[in-house]
């Protein structure tokens, strides 16, 4: 009989806000998503991070 995995966090939204940085010769992208501190939606990240 196969061990259990254990039990996962439950997923849920998270609201991010998106800002994309291009270098001047648009040949390379940073996409950063950030959210609001102290929200749920930050603590979500902190979780991921982890």
């Amino acid at each position: 009989m196969p061990a259990e995995a254990p039990p996962a966090p439950a997923a849920r939204l998270l609201e991010l806000h998106c800002q994309t940085l291009v270098d001047p010769d648009r040949s390379q992208r940073l996409v950063v998503f950030t959210a609001v501190p102290g929200s749920e939606s930050h603590a979500g990240l902190r979780l991921l991070s982890a």
